[in-house]
């Protein structure tokens, strides 16, 4: 599974999958950072992320608002990237379609992002993993 993030909003935190332990960063076209998941958790500024995981990566919204946040899955590694959420093109007007493209991966294996070795588009859920009434983002 290719996962990107979205982040709008000047931070927003995340809960993932306890064996996810890195997610990439577009820094520009050139350069992409490589953040770490603490027990599950990371805290994302603006910008554009990405991960791939063999299963669904489970994100919710731990902190900030849901609105700030995109969360776009394509769960067959063979079909190409889909166009980005209508609100990037507003908020990122300065990343070139085509340097989006090439940080994103192509097949499952590339940026993989957990120790193990058709497009959804959602706003993450609000919620807390593992807590009763936690709400997951829809694939």
């Amino acid at each position: 599974m290719r996962t990107a993030i979205y982040v709008y909003g000047n931070r927003v935190s995340f809960e993932l999958r306890d064996d996810i332990e890195r997610i990439i960063q577009f820094v520009n076209p050139d350069r992409d950072a490589v953040l770490q998941v603490v027990d599950g958790a990371v805290t994302l500024d603006k910008g554009v992320y990405k991960l791939v995981t063999d299963e669904p990566a489970e994100i919710r919204v731990a902190s900030g608002e849901v609105g700030d946040a995109d969360v776009v899955v394509v769960t067959n590694n063979k079909d190409p990237w889909p166009d980005p959420p209508a609100k990037f093109s507003k908020t990122f007007s300065e990343v070139a379609p085509a340097s989006l493209q090439r940080f994103f991966p192509t097949s499952g294996g590339v940026g993989s992002a957990s120790r193990k070795s058709s497009k959804t588009t959602t706003k993450p859920k609000a919620g807390r993993a593992g807590k009763p009434g936690a709400k997951r983002a829809s694939r």
